[in-house]
Protein backbone atom coordinates (compact mmCIF):
# COMPACT_ATOMS: atom_id res chain seq x y z
CA UNK A 1 0.00 0.00 0.00
CA UNK A 2 1.51 3.27 -1.11
CA UNK A 3 1.68 6.23 1.11
CA UNK A 4 -0.60 9.05 0.20
CA UNK A 5 1.10 11.87 -1.66
CA UNK A 6 1.47 15.04 0.26
CA UNK A 7 -0.17 17.98 -1.33
CA UNK A 8 2.30 20.26 -3.05
CA UNK A 9 2.22 23.70 -1.54
CA UNK A 10 2.50 26.32 -4.24
CA UNK A 11 4.33 29.42 -3.25
CA UNK A 12 2.28 32.51 -3.63
CA UNK A 13 5.31 34.72 -3.84
CA UNK A 14 9.02 34.52 -4.48
CA UNK A 15 9.62 35.14 -0.79
CA UNK A 16 7.56 32.15 0.27
CA UNK A 17 9.26 30.02 -2.36
CA UNK A 18 12.56 31.09 -0.99
CA UNK A 19 11.46 30.17 2.53
CA UNK A 20 10.40 26.70 1.45
CA UNK A 21 13.59 26.19 -0.42
CA UNK A 22 15.64 27.28 2.55
CA UNK A 23 13.57 25.04 4.80
CA UNK A 24 14.35 22.08 2.61
CA UNK A 25 17.98 23.03 2.51
CA UNK A 26 18.00 23.14 6.22
CA UNK A 27 16.55 19.57 6.56
CA UNK A 28 18.97 16.84 7.45
CA UNK A 29 17.99 14.58 4.52
CA UNK A 30 15.88 15.06 1.41
CA UNK A 31 14.93 12.10 -0.80
CA UNK A 32 13.41 12.53 -4.22
CA UNK A 33 13.73 11.22 -7.75
CA UNK A 34 16.17 8.58 -6.66
CA UNK A 35 18.62 11.27 -5.46
CA UNK A 36 19.57 11.72 -1.87
CA UNK A 37 20.88 15.09 -0.66
CA UNK A 38 22.58 15.12 2.67
CA UNK A 39 22.79 18.74 3.79
CA UNK A 40 23.71 20.28 7.07
CA UNK A 41 22.35 23.44 8.54
CA UNK A 42 24.40 26.46 7.40
CA UNK A 43 24.56 29.62 9.56
CA UNK A 44 24.51 31.76 6.40
CA UNK A 45 21.23 30.17 5.40
CA UNK A 46 19.77 30.82 8.81
CA UNK A 47 20.65 34.48 8.59
CA UNK A 48 19.17 34.66 5.09
CA UNK A 49 16.00 33.03 6.39
CA UNK A 50 15.74 35.60 9.14
CA UNK A 51 16.20 38.38 6.55
CA UNK A 52 13.32 37.10 4.42
CA UNK A 53 11.16 36.64 7.51
CA UNK A 54 11.60 40.30 8.54
CA UNK A 55 11.42 41.83 5.01
CA UNK A 56 7.70 42.46 4.75
CA UNK A 57 8.28 45.83 3.07
CA UNK A 58 10.52 44.23 0.51
CA UNK A 59 7.87 41.55 -0.12
CA UNK A 60 5.15 44.14 -0.64
CA UNK A 61 7.32 46.06 -3.08
CA UNK A 62 8.01 43.01 -5.19
CA UNK A 63 4.34 41.98 -5.25
CA UNK A 64 3.24 45.38 -6.57
CA UNK A 65 2.35 45.34 -10.26
CA UNK A 66 4.67 47.38 -12.55
CA UNK A 67 3.47 50.91 -13.37
CA UNK A 68 2.16 51.67 -16.84
CA UNK A 69 4.68 52.77 -19.46
CA UNK A 70 2.96 56.15 -19.91
CA UNK A 71 3.39 56.94 -16.20
CA UNK A 72 7.08 56.09 -16.38
CA UNK A 73 7.55 58.39 -19.36
CA UNK A 74 5.70 61.24 -17.66
CA UNK A 75 7.74 60.90 -14.46
CA UNK A 76 11.01 60.89 -16.39
CA UNK A 77 11.81 57.35 -15.23
CA UNK A 78 12.01 55.78 -18.64
CA UNK A 79 14.82 53.37 -19.16
CA UNK A 80 18.02 54.93 -20.51
CA UNK A 81 19.36 52.88 -23.40
CA UNK A 82 22.21 55.32 -24.20
CA UNK A 83 25.73 53.98 -24.19
CA UNK A 84 28.92 55.59 -22.97
CA UNK A 85 31.02 57.49 -25.51
CA UNK A 86 33.44 55.40 -27.41
CA UNK A 87 37.17 56.09 -27.06
CA UNK A 88 37.27 57.49 -30.60
CA UNK A 89 34.55 60.06 -29.92
CA UNK A 90 36.25 61.08 -26.68
CA UNK A 91 39.50 61.49 -28.56
CA UNK A 92 37.86 63.63 -31.25
CA UNK A 93 36.25 65.83 -28.58
CA UNK A 94 39.54 66.35 -26.76
CA UNK A 95 41.34 67.12 -30.03
CA UNK A 96 38.76 69.77 -30.95
CA UNK A 97 39.12 71.38 -27.52
CA UNK A 98 42.90 71.36 -27.88
CA UNK A 99 42.70 72.96 -31.33
CA UNK A 100 40.39 75.71 -30.03
CA UNK A 101 42.73 76.42 -27.11
CA UNK A 102 45.74 76.61 -29.43
CA UNK A 103 43.91 79.08 -31.67
CA UNK A 104 43.14 81.34 -28.70
CA UNK A 105 46.74 81.10 -27.55
CA UNK A 106 48.06 82.05 -31.01
CA UNK A 107 45.69 85.03 -31.10
CA UNK A 108 46.93 86.24 -27.71
CA UNK A 109 50.55 85.83 -28.78
CA UNK A 110 49.95 87.82 -31.96
CA UNK A 111 48.20 90.61 -30.03
CA UNK A 112 51.05 90.75 -27.51
CA UNK A 113 53.62 90.95 -30.31
CA UNK A 114 51.76 93.83 -31.97
CA UNK A 115 51.64 95.78 -28.71
CA UNK A 116 55.33 95.13 -28.06
CA UNK A 117 56.27 96.34 -31.54
CA UNK A 118 54.10 99.42 -31.08
CA UNK A 119 55.76 100.24 -27.77
CA UNK A 120 59.21 99.67 -29.27
CA UNK A 121 58.47 102.04 -32.16
CA UNK A 122 57.16 104.73 -29.83
CA UNK A 123 60.18 104.45 -27.55
CA UNK A 124 62.44 104.68 -30.56
CA UNK A 125 60.64 107.67 -32.10
CA UNK A 126 59.83 109.63 -28.97
CA UNK A 127 62.48 109.54 -26.30
CA UNK A 128 61.90 113.10 -25.10
CA UNK A 129 60.37 116.35 -26.23
CA UNK A 130 63.83 117.89 -26.49
CA UNK A 131 64.75 115.47 -29.28
CA UNK A 132 61.55 116.28 -31.14
CA UNK A 133 62.20 120.02 -30.86
CA UNK A 134 65.76 119.47 -32.04
CA UNK A 135 64.49 117.56 -35.06
CA UNK A 136 61.98 120.34 -35.82
CA UNK A 137 64.81 122.84 -35.79
CA UNK A 138 66.94 120.66 -38.10
CA UNK A 139 64.03 120.41 -40.55
CA UNK A 140 63.64 124.24 -40.39
CA UNK A 141 60.05 123.90 -39.20
CA UNK A 142 60.61 126.26 -36.25
CA UNK A 143 63.06 129.06 -35.55
CA UNK A 144 65.88 128.97 -33.03
CA UNK A 145 64.03 131.29 -30.67
CA UNK A 146 60.91 129.15 -30.77
CA UNK A 147 62.96 126.01 -30.07
CA UNK A 148 64.68 127.60 -27.07
CA UNK A 149 61.43 128.93 -25.68
CA UNK A 150 59.59 125.60 -25.92
CA UNK A 151 62.54 123.61 -24.59
CA UNK A 152 62.81 125.82 -21.51
CA UNK A 153 59.12 126.52 -20.92
CA UNK A 154 57.50 123.11 -21.35
CA UNK A 155 59.72 120.63 -19.53
CA UNK A 156 56.82 118.56 -18.18
CA UNK A 157 55.00 118.12 -21.48
CA UNK A 158 56.75 114.83 -22.37
CA UNK A 159 55.28 112.96 -19.39
CA UNK A 160 51.85 114.39 -20.12
CA UNK A 161 52.02 113.26 -23.76
CA UNK A 162 53.15 109.75 -22.81
CA UNK A 163 50.36 109.51 -20.24
CA UNK A 164 47.77 110.47 -22.86
CA UNK A 165 49.26 107.91 -25.26
CA UNK A 166 48.82 105.15 -22.66
CA UNK A 167 45.21 106.13 -21.97
CA UNK A 168 44.26 106.43 -25.63
CA UNK A 169 44.05 110.24 -25.73
CA UNK A 170 40.97 110.16 -23.49
CA UNK A 171 42.41 111.98 -20.51
CA UNK A 172 41.78 115.66 -19.89
CA UNK A 173 44.26 118.09 -21.45
CA UNK A 174 46.31 119.81 -18.76
CA UNK A 175 46.95 123.55 -18.76
CA UNK A 176 50.64 123.06 -19.58
CA UNK A 177 49.89 120.80 -22.52
CA UNK A 178 47.21 123.19 -23.73
CA UNK A 179 49.63 126.12 -23.60
CA UNK A 180 52.29 124.09 -25.42
CA UNK A 181 49.86 123.06 -28.16
CA UNK A 182 48.62 126.60 -28.73
CA UNK A 183 52.17 128.01 -28.76
CA UNK A 184 53.52 125.43 -31.19
CA UNK A 185 50.50 125.76 -33.48
CA UNK A 186 50.92 129.55 -33.41
CA UNK A 187 54.54 129.34 -34.53
CA UNK A 188 54.11 126.63 -37.18
CA UNK A 189 51.15 124.51 -38.21
CA UNK A 190 53.50 122.08 -40.01
CA UNK A 191 55.61 121.63 -36.90
CA UNK A 192 52.49 120.98 -34.85
CA UNK A 193 51.31 118.29 -37.28
CA UNK A 194 54.75 116.65 -37.19
CA UNK A 195 54.86 116.56 -33.37
CA UNK A 196 51.27 115.31 -33.22
CA UNK A 197 52.08 112.36 -35.48
CA UNK A 198 55.31 111.63 -33.60
CA UNK A 199 53.41 111.31 -30.32
CA UNK A 200 50.74 109.04 -31.81
CA UNK A 201 48.09 111.80 -32.01
CA UNK A 202 48.38 112.58 -28.29
CA UNK A 203 48.18 116.30 -29.04
CA UNK A 204 44.72 117.79 -29.61
CA UNK A 205 43.35 118.19 -33.13
CA UNK A 206 43.91 121.62 -34.75
CA UNK A 207 40.14 122.19 -34.71
CA UNK A 208 40.26 121.88 -30.92
CA UNK A 209 42.94 124.58 -30.77
CA UNK A 210 40.78 126.86 -32.90
CA UNK A 211 37.94 126.35 -30.44
CA UNK A 212 40.30 127.30 -27.62
CA UNK A 213 41.13 130.52 -29.44
CA UNK A 214 37.44 131.33 -29.55
CA UNK A 215 37.26 131.04 -25.78
CA UNK A 216 39.79 133.85 -25.35
CA UNK A 217 38.05 137.18 -24.84
CA UNK A 218 38.41 139.29 -27.97
CA UNK A 219 36.63 142.41 -26.80
CA UNK A 220 38.34 145.76 -27.41
CA UNK A 221 40.83 146.88 -24.77
CA UNK A 222 43.90 145.27 -23.26
CA UNK A 223 43.96 141.54 -23.94
CA UNK A 224 44.27 139.64 -20.67
CA UNK A 225 45.51 136.43 -22.31
CA UNK A 226 48.41 138.29 -23.94
CA UNK A 227 49.69 139.67 -20.65
CA UNK A 228 49.39 136.25 -19.00
CA UNK A 229 51.47 134.73 -21.80
CA UNK A 230 54.04 137.51 -21.52
CA UNK A 231 54.34 137.01 -17.77
CA UNK A 232 54.93 133.27 -18.21
CA UNK A 233 57.56 133.98 -20.87
CA UNK A 234 59.32 136.50 -18.61
CA UNK A 235 59.46 134.01 -15.74
CA UNK A 236 61.01 131.33 -17.94
CA UNK A 237 63.61 133.77 -19.24
CA UNK A 238 64.47 134.84 -15.71
CA UNK A 239 65.28 131.24 -14.79
CA UNK A 240 68.20 131.31 -17.25
CA UNK A 241 69.23 134.85 -16.31
CA UNK A 242 67.77 136.64 -19.34
CA UNK A 243 65.53 139.68 -19.66
CA UNK A 244 62.56 140.13 -21.96
CA UNK A 245 63.40 143.22 -24.03
CA UNK A 246 60.80 144.42 -26.51
CA UNK A 247 59.69 147.34 -28.65
CA UNK A 248 56.20 148.81 -28.60
CA UNK A 249 54.43 149.51 -31.89
CA UNK A 250 51.04 151.07 -32.60
CA UNK A 251 49.17 151.83 -35.76
CA UNK A 252 45.67 152.52 -37.01
CA UNK A 253 43.76 150.38 -39.48
CA UNK A 254 40.71 151.66 -41.29
CA UNK A 255 37.55 149.57 -40.90
CA UNK A 256 34.13 149.84 -42.49
CA UNK A 257 31.50 151.69 -40.52
CA UNK A 258 29.10 148.92 -39.71
CA UNK A 259 27.14 147.91 -36.61
CA UNK A 260 26.81 144.18 -35.98
CA UNK A 261 24.70 142.27 -33.48
CA UNK A 262 26.33 139.13 -32.09
CA UNK A 263 26.25 137.18 -28.82
CA UNK A 264 23.49 139.34 -27.37
CA UNK A 265 25.12 142.71 -27.95
CA UNK A 266 25.99 145.27 -30.61
CA UNK A 267 29.53 145.66 -31.90
CA UNK A 268 31.59 148.20 -33.84
CA UNK A 269 30.65 151.24 -31.79
CA UNK A 270 33.49 153.34 -30.43
CA UNK A 271 34.95 151.14 -27.68
CA UNK A 272 38.06 151.78 -25.60
CA UNK A 273 37.74 148.60 -23.56
CA UNK A 274 35.52 150.07 -20.85
CA UNK A 275 32.83 147.44 -21.32
CA UNK A 276 30.17 150.09 -21.99
CA UNK A 277 28.36 149.97 -25.33
CA UNK A 278 25.84 152.72 -26.00
CA UNK A 279 24.00 153.28 -29.25
CA UNK A 280 24.49 156.99 -28.71
CA UNK A 281 28.20 156.49 -29.53
CA UNK A 282 29.27 156.88 -33.15
CA UNK A 283 30.30 153.84 -35.21
CA UNK A 284 34.04 153.23 -35.21
CA UNK A 285 35.97 153.90 -38.38
CA UNK A 286 39.47 152.90 -37.20
CA UNK A 287 41.06 150.20 -35.07
CA UNK A 288 44.08 151.30 -33.04
CA UNK A 289 46.30 148.25 -32.50
CA UNK A 290 49.17 148.02 -29.99
CA UNK A 291 51.78 145.29 -30.48
CA UNK A 292 54.86 144.09 -28.59
CA UNK A 293 57.83 142.93 -30.71
CA UNK A 294 60.82 141.08 -29.21
CA UNK A 295 64.22 142.73 -29.73
CA UNK A 296 66.47 139.70 -29.13
CA UNK A 297 64.02 137.05 -30.30
CA UNK A 298 61.69 136.36 -33.24
CA UNK A 299 58.16 136.79 -31.95
CA UNK A 300 55.52 139.49 -31.70
CA UNK A 301 52.26 139.69 -29.81
CA UNK A 302 49.27 142.06 -30.00
CA UNK A 303 48.44 143.25 -26.50
CA UNK A 304 45.56 145.68 -27.11
CA UNK A 305 43.24 147.18 -29.70
CA UNK A 306 40.59 149.88 -29.57
CA UNK A 307 37.69 150.90 -31.79
CA UNK A 308 38.00 154.64 -32.33
CA UNK A 309 36.48 157.40 -34.38
CA UNK A 310 39.08 160.03 -33.58
CA UNK A 311 41.50 160.49 -30.67
CA UNK A 312 43.57 163.47 -29.74
CA UNK A 313 47.30 163.26 -29.10
CA UNK A 314 46.79 163.48 -25.32
CA UNK A 315 44.26 160.61 -25.39
CA UNK A 316 46.65 158.44 -27.38
CA UNK A 317 49.47 159.28 -24.96
CA UNK A 318 47.26 158.16 -22.08
CA UNK A 319 46.67 154.77 -23.75
CA UNK A 320 50.41 154.36 -24.35
CA UNK A 321 51.18 155.19 -20.71
CA UNK A 322 48.65 152.63 -19.51
CA UNK A 323 50.07 149.95 -21.83
CA UNK A 324 53.65 150.64 -20.70
CA UNK A 325 52.64 150.37 -17.04
CA UNK A 326 50.93 147.01 -17.66
CA UNK A 327 53.95 145.66 -19.54
CA UNK A 328 56.30 146.83 -16.79
CA UNK A 329 54.16 145.07 -14.15
CA UNK A 330 54.63 141.67 -15.87
CA UNK A 331 58.40 142.19 -16.26
CA UNK A 332 58.68 143.24 -19.91
CA UNK A 333 61.28 145.93 -20.63
CA UNK A 334 60.24 148.33 -23.43
CA UNK A 335 63.10 150.26 -25.05
CA UNK A 336 61.39 152.01 -27.98
CA UNK A 337 58.08 153.25 -29.36
CA UNK A 338 57.38 153.03 -33.09
CA UNK A 339 54.48 154.71 -34.91
CA UNK A 340 53.71 156.34 -38.25
CA UNK A 341 53.79 160.09 -38.86
CA UNK A 342 50.36 161.71 -38.80
CA UNK A 343 49.98 164.91 -36.82
CA UNK A 344 48.08 163.17 -34.01
CA UNK A 345 51.12 160.99 -33.32
CA UNK A 346 53.39 164.01 -33.18
CA UNK A 347 51.05 165.44 -30.56
CA UNK A 348 51.12 162.10 -28.73
CA UNK A 349 54.93 162.00 -28.60
CA UNK A 350 55.02 165.56 -27.38
CA UNK A 351 52.55 164.69 -24.62
CA UNK A 352 54.79 161.77 -23.63
CA UNK A 353 57.82 164.07 -23.28
CA UNK A 354 59.60 163.71 -26.62
CA UNK A 355 60.26 166.47 -29.13
CA UNK A 356 60.57 165.83 -32.86
CA UNK A 357 61.13 169.44 -33.85
CA UNK A 358 64.11 169.68 -36.18
CA UNK A 359 65.59 172.67 -34.32
CA UNK A 360 65.41 171.03 -30.88
CA UNK A 361 64.93 167.30 -31.47
CA UNK A 362 64.73 165.03 -28.43
CA UNK A 363 63.54 161.61 -29.80
CA UNK A 364 63.11 159.96 -26.42
CA UNK A 365 61.08 160.21 -23.27
CA UNK A 366 61.29 158.84 -19.74
CA UNK A 367 58.64 156.70 -18.10
CA UNK A 368 58.90 154.45 -15.04
CA UNK A 369 62.63 155.29 -14.80
CA UNK A 370 63.18 153.82 -18.27
CA UNK A 371 64.19 155.86 -21.32
CA UNK A 372 62.31 154.99 -24.51
CA UNK A 373 63.43 155.97 -28.00
CA UNK A 374 60.87 157.27 -30.49
CA UNK A 375 60.94 156.07 -34.09
CA UNK A 376 58.69 156.87 -37.03
CA UNK A 377 57.82 154.16 -39.51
Amino acid sequence: MTAPEEPIHEATSPIEAGKDHIHLLGSPTVVGNDHTYSLTTDPELERLLEFFSDSETYSDTINEPPPPINDLAQNGQDHDYSLLQSPKSVKRHLESQLFSTEEKLDHCRMKLKIEQNKTRRLQKRVTSLAEVIKELKEKSLISTGCAEMMDSSFSGVTKELLRRMEKGNKSKVSEELRSFAMTLHFYSAKAYSYVRESFDLALPHPDTIRNWYREVSSDPGFTKASFIALQAHVQERQKVGKKTICALMLDEMAIRKHIEYSAGRFHRYVDLGCGIVDDSLPPARDALVVMVVAIDDSWKLPVAYFFIDSLTGEERANLVNECLCRLHSVGVTIVSLTCDGPSCHFSMLKALGANLDVQSMVPRFLILSVTLLCMLS
